[in-house]
Order: structure tokens, then C-alpha cells, then sequence
């Protein structure tokens, strides 16, 4: 069997070398097989130079990683129409990472604040929060990055024109199939945008449960149609 299709003579051997000075080692890497119908499928190989039975040899371990694909695939997807969905909302929606690092805000929020996501710095946002309100919005939003736990918080932030605004603001952890946690999705809505208290409340509201929908797609697509149509 051809455990290295895609890659040149030269590729490979240059692998072989690297192992044949580190025995124990593995290396992996990616490539395609093909079945006896003639398909290709995806496959990654561990590769190892050991010792067995007094010889040294190397020894492959070939995955069929086809699903995997298909699921790495489909959660692009859904995130790619996730980002699409949330570009479109009234309200400020925004993604972190497992270290609470920025990965994505929508429209909504750049213009809010007056900021591109490639401006935003690690603690960029707490510079954004009132300094009577910083303690304790920031105390909550570390509890969801480092416990895992819903975020929810009330308070004021400086937006573009210089103003002060109340918002509130929903996270909830994500998780990956594999239970991994992979960070937060949130997002706030202004209390103070001239919009009557029932609407802001019902706003909020709506908002909370589209950022406890959204590992949902279909139901975090009704979500949004719902916030879309009540915002307009």
C-alpha cells in the first residue's frame, strides 16, 4: 500500500531521515487513499521508526478520518452561517475563544463602538466599560471564560460618539462534540437607544435566547428571523 500518494519522493524520504534519528518518534501527516471502486477517501498516518523483534522498522498506522472531515466541514458551515445570520442583527453579537480572545463581532457592534475586530486587543473592551461598572462586568466575564459558566451583566460602555450607554449583555460557554471547551458567544443590547423600556426588556430578552440557541442552528435561525422582524 502507497502511504504517501500526494507527497513527492523527496517529501518522504526527508520524513524517514527525521525518524530514522529519533527512534520512538511518530510523525503524522495527511493524505488520500483510494478504494478498490476507484473513490478516494482522506487518511492520516502516524508514522514510526521502533524496534520489533530486534529489527528496526517503521511502523504506519493509517486513520480513516472521512467522518471527521464531514464533521470539521459541517461546523464550519454552521458557524460561516452562524457569522452570516449574526451580521444582519440590531444588536451587538460577538464570539471568543477558549482564552477569551477575541474571534468575531458583527456590524452591529463595530459601529457601536466605533472599532474593527483586527483593533480589538485582549482587554481592549474593559477600556470601553464605565469605571464604576469595570469591577464588576469584568468579574462576571471572567467567571464564564475560567468556570465555564453563563455570563450576564449590566452596565455602562462608552460607544463611538463619546456617549455613555447602558447595556446588558448574555454569554454562554461552547463546546465542541467532543466536550472541549471552545469559548464563548454573547452579546449585548443598548438600554438606553430611545426605545421604550418594555422594548429593550423584550429585546434583551430575545437576545438571551438566541445566544442560548445558537449551538442550534435551526432554532437559532428562527431566533434571529424573530429579532430581525421585531427590530424592524
Amino acid at each position: 500500500v502507497d502511504i504517501k500518494p500526494l507527497m513527492s519522493s523527496g517529501q518522504f524520504d526527508a520524513i524517514v531521515d527525521e525518524l530514522r534519528t529519533q527512534e520512538g518518534k511518530s510523525r503524522i501527516f495527511h493524505t488520500e487513499h483510494q478504494r478498490k471502486n476507484g473513490s478516494r477517501y482522506p487518511v492520516e498516518v502516524h508514522l514510526q521508526y521502533t524496534r520489533l523483534a530486534e529489527q528496526q522498522v517503521f511502523l504506519a498506522i493509517i486513520l480513516d478520518v472521512t467522518e471527521r472531515r464531514k464533521a470539521e466541514h459541517e461546523l464550519r458551515q454552521s458557524e460561516e452561517r452562524f457569522r452570516e445570520t449574526m451580521q444582519g442583527l440590531p444588536f451587538s453579537v460577538w464570539t471568543r475563544d477558549s482564552s477569551g480572545a477575541w474571534e468575531f463581532v458583527n456590524q452591529t457592534f463595530c459601529d457601536t463602538f466605533g472599532v474593527r475586530l483586527e483593533d480589538l486587543g485582549s482587554n481592549h473592551w474593559q477600556v470601553l466599560v464605565h469605571p464604576e461598572d469595570e469591577a464588576s462586568y469584568t468579574r462576571a466575564f471572567l467567571n464564564c471564560v475560567q468556570e465555564h459558566q453563563p455570563f450576564r451583566a449590566t452596565g455602562r460602555v462608552r460607544v463611538a460618539s463619546g456617549e455613555w450607554r447602558r447595556i446588558e449583555s448574555f454569554g454562554r460557554p461552547r463546546w465542541s462534540e467532543s466536550g472541549e471547551f471552545r469559548g464563548i458567544v454573547g452579546g449585548s443590547v443598548d438600554l438606553g437607544s430611545g426605545l421604550d423600556q418594555l422594548h429593550s426588556e423584550g429585546t434583551a430578552k430575545l437576545l438571551n435566547s438566541v445566544v442560548n440557541s445558537s449551538s442550534q442552528p435551526a432554532l437559532a435561525d428562527a431566533y434571529l428571523r424573530a429579532a430581525s422582524d421585531r427590530a424592524g
